[in-house]
């Protein structure tokens, strides 16, 4: 059964939301009606086992390049003294990344039906690490969220410079190391095959390197 987050008023005006798992949206309106709520607003979201297993998938995660500038504007708007709903909003258009411009749409979406941010963000583990939503809520809490989406854009920074670096220091050995293998697969392959017709037309006793080179050799051929 799906999962379905709605917001409601209650017989005193005041407005709630949460989660309910229903059947359908119909049953989900029976159920709130039954419980003497006016249903404001409601749509299906992804069940919590399905959004952790995403989060899990390497292909389905967002790139920390986009993600370091998606921090970098919120942390210019919210700074600037614009409201999280109307960032959120903007960044959905300014963003490149499909994937992301996805998740920011669905944030603003639950953010709008009275969840946290650090709530809505939580629903995506595919881009949003547990130290990002916590870091968030730090900030929601404290009335410090600019400061607190600024250093998590300074610490995405750094994390992707770290990567680059590292895929730098290790694109040389790799590449040496695929040289080495082609060039000894290429000796076993076809060098070593003619040396043995020499060998066998001496007849002389060869050294046990050389025989598991030779064997080495009718295996990679095989």
């Amino acid at each position: 059964m799906p999962d379905f987050a709605y917001k409601v008023r209650d017989r005193q005006g005041k407005v709630m939301a949460g989660v309910m798992t229903a059947d359908d949206a119909h049953s989900l309106r029976r159920e709130l009606d039954g419980q003497g709520y006016f249903i404001v607003s409601f749509s299906e979201t992804r069940s919590r086992a399905a959004s952790t297993l995403k989060g899990f998938l390497p292909f389905n995660k967002v790139n920390q390049r986009d993600l370091a500038v998606f921090c970098w504007q919120l942390f210019t708007m919210l700074n600037a003294g614009l409201p999280l709903l109307r960032s959120l909003k903007l960044l959905e258009r300014q963003t490149k990344s499909e994937k992301l411009r996805r998740i920011i749409n669905e944030v603003h979406d639950r953010v709008e039906e009275g969840n946290s941010f650090s709530d809505s963000l939580r629903r995506h583990p595919e881009a949003f690490s547990d130290l990002f939503v916590q870091m968030v809520a730090v900030g929601e809490t404290s009335g410090v969220l600019d400061e607190m989406v600024g250093r998590l854009a300074k610490y995405l920074d750094r994390q992707v410079e770290r990567r680059s670096q590292l895929v730098s220091a290790l694109s040389y050995p790799i590449l040496l190391a695929t040289a080495c293998i082609g060039v000894v697969g290429f000796l076993l392959a076809f060098v070593f095959p003619r040396l043995l017709v020499v060998f066998e037309d001496i007849g002389a006793s060869l050294p046990l390197v050389t025989r598991m080179m030779i064997h080495l050799s009718g295996f990679v051929r095989g």
